[in-house]
């Protein structure tokens, strides 16, 4: 079963990997539309998948439609790339959140606001998990050869995430369950995951530093090291809403995977981390 789980995941890797460069490097028309096509995707999808957690979890049926959170990523999109000096994105946010609210004062009337707070805090969580990070992905796009840093940025996931899979299979039988969250996770494929990525950031940025923001090798390290730990919090993250809901998996879409939340958790909280230690470094520099 684990030899099927880790194939599974190679192959899905394997998979990704061009339609990842067809996206970023093939097709940056329109200011990477494929991409923000595919984050549209996997926006509304995780939102789904996170209603469905919550409900399973707390009895309540949510009103708002996930599709809402949909604003977020478009917001992102349309104020970055049609509209630069009119950036509405934490406008939008605001109004989402009084829209929430004050939808909530007409629909909680109906059970006498018994499940007002559940509801309204479920509404929240959907939106934030994950519409409020993917736009980080649009963000990176507006960079100066966004192409080489999206790729890096994926890279950099990807390689933690199977090679802390691996180590951990290799390595880590006696050091596991020292997080609760995931008793499986050892501390060998956190160190295998976190190398891999270093290794991964100090040679891409040897190849392609013509593509990339002045930089020394030690910066290349930090960013490997927070880019693993950022992926870990949010594979961790994932873990504890699934223990919570009393599931295996978010969904059943991704074959070896289990749902889209379960594929972008890693992605999507290193997301803004990697777009402002980029941000840092071009600042700097």
């Amino acid at each position: 079963m684990i030899k099927k789980k880790l194939l599974q995941r190679i192959i899905l890797t394997l998979a990704g990997i061009p339609l990842m460069l067809t996206a970023i490097f093939f097709f940056p028309y329109y200011n990477f539309a494929l991409l923000f096509l595919l984050v549209l995707f996997f926006s509304v999808t995780g939102s789904m998948e996170m209603k469905g957690l919550m409900e399973k979890k707390l009895g309540v049926r949510m009103t708002v439609s996930p599709w809402l959170g949909l604003l977020f990523p478009v917001t992102a999109y349309v104020s970055l790339f049609l509209y630069p000096s009119f950036s509405v994105l934490w406008t939008v946010y605001l109004l989402f959140l009084l829209f929430v609210l004050f939808y909530e004062i007409i629909r909680g009337s109906r059970d006498d606001f018994a499940h007002s707070l559940t509801r309204t805090a479920m509404t929240l969580l959907m939106v934030a998990y994950p519409n409020l990070l993917t736009p980080y992905v649009i963000y990176m796009a507006a960079f100066e050869h966004a192409s080489f840093l999206l790729m890096l940025f994926f890279l950099l996931v990807f390689s933690n995430d199977v090679f802390a899979y691996v180590f951990g299979m290799v390595f880590g039988r006696g050091t596991r369950g020292i997080v609760r969250a995931s008793p499986n996770k050892s501390l060998a494929g956190f160190i295998g995951g976190t190398a891999m990525a270093v290794a991964v950031a100090i040679g891409y940025a040897a190849v392609f530093s013509k593509h990339l923001p002045p930089s020394q090798w030690w910066h290349m390290v930090i960013l490997g090291i927070l880019i693993s730990a950022s992926s870990n919090i949010g594979d961790l993250f994932e873990s504890a809403l699934k223990r919570s809901a009393d599931v295996k998996d978010s969904g059943t879409i991704v074959p070896g995977r289990g749902g889209i939340l379960d594929s972008i958790d890693s992605v999507i909280f290193s997301a803004p981390v990697f777009y402002y230690l980029i941000y840092i470094l071009y600042a700097v520099n």
